[in-house]
């Protein structure tokens, strides 16, 4: 099943909140319009389980957890 760009579900977690702004901008200006952001493990995790996103970005650096520990999560 092929989903159309607005119906991609995004989660951006990093530290960062301007590398977050930019990368939403970029997104919505491609037409992506689910995207959610945190900035920590915990809450990257949490919107894991409750947001199901497509797609995760997620720098190898973040509060209380790490980038490697969070996708081995996901998998």
């Amino acid at each position: 099943m092929k989903l159309r760009k607005e119906e991609i579900r995004v989660l951006i977690a990093d530290w960062s909140l301007s590398y977050m702004k930019n990368l939403k901008t970029e997104l919505e200006a491609r037409r992506f319009k689910q995207i959610e952001q945190c900035e920590d493990g915990e809450s990257a995790i949490a919107l894991i389980n409750e947001f199901e996103p497509h797609i995760v970005v997620v720098d190898q650096e973040i509060k209380y957890s790490d980038g490697l520990s969070i996708l081995q999560y996901i998998v």
